[in-house]
């Protein structure tokens, strides 16, 4: 039988195994291995609400390399990152590590590794990372209201994978701004110094039967988040006459605090006040 191929029909890799299709002879013939590259992912590292480290290995398996990252919004991908082989052609795995820059926030993108030799191809499975995005709170709430002050209270559901820098209330005369921002048109801002993400501060100086709108707020490196909007209204100050005869005392409701009968004396005496 003669060893050359006479009419060539078709060729197929299996494996890493070459095979052709010799018509002429009647015959599948068998060729050495190939030795494509291989390839290896981990998870991605660094990821902030825009960039990432996308990490793998590779190994060129004795023949020259290249390599490169694939990454997009779908396993179609669409963009491409190249890694540096610090040696093309070695028979060694070696670390593969690509810097993405310029993402968007709150994004999960998919991103894969595939390295090329003269034998072919080798991609590894697609991975997934999510950037990171601006915090999460939940609804704001008020209590001890009086006549000049309240305590508000604001929790963090979710840091947005970033460290929170700052966090606190935006309050201001709902007359004046509905919806209270950092720096907005008549806004006061109580920033809380905690790390936790629960946190409450206290407002002074507020006016009597006056209705204030409140929001929590919180900030990490992909921006400021905030609560719905909220409100709550100082007590109306009411000036009370009461009876101190025959040792009745009656206790005085003054900013919606309940004062002891001493202090209830004391205001039923001073002058102007009868």
């Amino acid at each position: 039988e003669d060893a050359r191929f006479h009419t060539p029909g078709g060729i197929a890799a299996i494996g890493t195994t070459l095979y052709v299709a010799d018509t002429g002879n009647n015959r599948i013939v068998r060729g050495g291995p190939l030795n494509r590259p291989l390839t290896g992912t981990g998870a991605a590292s660094e990821v902030t609400y825009n960039s990432a480290t996308l990490n793998g290995w590779v190994n060129p398996n004795g023949k020259a390399s290249t390599a490169r990252f694939e990454y997009g919004l779908s396993t179609g991908f669409g963009s491409t990152a190249t890694v540096s082989l610090a040696s093309a052609d070695a028979l060694t795995g070696q670390t593969s590590q690509a810097d993405l820059t310029g993402l968007t926030a709150s994004t999960t993108y998919h991103f894969r590794l595939v390295a090329t030799n003269a034998d072919g191809s080798t991609a590894t499975q697609a991975g997934t990372f999510t950037t990171g995005g601006p915090p999460t709170l939940a609804s704001a709430s008020s209590s001890e209201v009086t006549g000049t002050a309240a305590t508000l209270s604001g929790e963090i559901l979710d840091n947005g994978g970033l460290a929170v820098t700052a966090r606190g209330f935006v309050y201001a005369e709902t007359s004046a701004n509905a919806l209270p921002v950092l720096n907005g048109s008549d806004v006061i801002t109580l920033a809380c110094e905690t790390d936790s993400s629960t946190f409450s501060s206290s407002t002074s100086g507020l006016k009597a039967n006056t209705e204030y709108s409140f929001r929590a707020y919180a900030t990490n490196g992909a921006g400021t988040s905030y609560s719905e909007a909220a409100t709550y209204t100082t007590v109306t100050v009411e000036r009370v006459i009461f009876d101190n005869t025959a040792g009745k005392t009656t206790e005085l409701d003054y900013y919606g605090k309940a004062l002891s009968p001493e202090l209830a004396v004391c205001y039923r005496n001073f002058p102007g006040h009868e």
